[in-house]
């Protein structure tokens, strides 16, 4: 879940006192479900039928073989779970624009009507724009769950940083074309989550 929406949400659950508890229940918006990368789509469908044919195998070896998998999958298999992917971003992207949109009008209703007074709100808990990411983290999120089914043992998570920022660096400009749109995108984002605060604070007089 996006860190503006969860911030969002708990923001709403902290500013209603005890008696406003019937209007925080109206307030609340079920949160959009996250996209899903190609890998997820394709490991969703060969799971369950690896885990049949091989019912001795532990999760982690599924997991391992699903992997090897996805790494050897033929370009044009690839293309199939690409477009899935493609198709629940834009999902992902629709709901939460609508989801963020009736978040902040009821809010504003509700500060327009009287149900919340501002001076009910403690401005420490306004939820703060979460800064643009580059495209090396939308990268190192994208391959990081293959190479986790490649590490064992309490420091796989720190170890994962080296191989990732190697596999970085070996990429050539065409390579990182779409890790470059997504880190676009989310200045965008990031944009129009100041602009957000900024409408609260408005409404807030601040």
């Amino acid at each position: 879940m996006n860190l503006a929406i969860y911030k969002a949400k708990k923001f709403l659950q902290k500013l209603m006192s005890k008696n406003l508890k019937p209007v925080l229940k109206a307030l609340k918006l079920e949160k959009p479900k996250a996209s899903c990368s190609a890998f997820v789509f394709f490991a969703k469908d060969m799971r369950k039928k690896l885990q049949d044919e091989n019912p001795e195998n532990t999760f982690k070896d599924v997991s391992t073989k699903l992997g090897e998998m996805w790494k050897s999958l033929p370009e044009e298999d690839r293309e199939y779970y690409e477009e899935l992917s493609k198709i629940d971003k834009s999902r992902f992207k629709e709901e939460k624009r609508i989801y963020r949109q009736v978040l902040y009008q009821k809010l504003s209703k509700a500060l327009q009507d009287g149900t919340i007074q501002p001076s009910q709100i403690d401005k420490s808990i306004l939820p703060v724009p979460k800064q643009p990411r580059p495209p090396f983290m939308f990268y190192a999120r994208h391959v990081r769950p293959m190479l986790k089914m490649h590490c064992e043992g309490e420091k796989a998570q720190a170890a994962l940083g080296k191989p990732l920022s190697v596999m970085w660096n070996s990429l050539n400009n065409q390579q990182r074309i779409p890790f470059n749109i997504m880190s676009q995108e989310d200045v965008q984002r990031a944009r129009e989550d100041r602009l957000q605060e900024q409408e609260i604070k408005a409404m807030l007089g601040q």
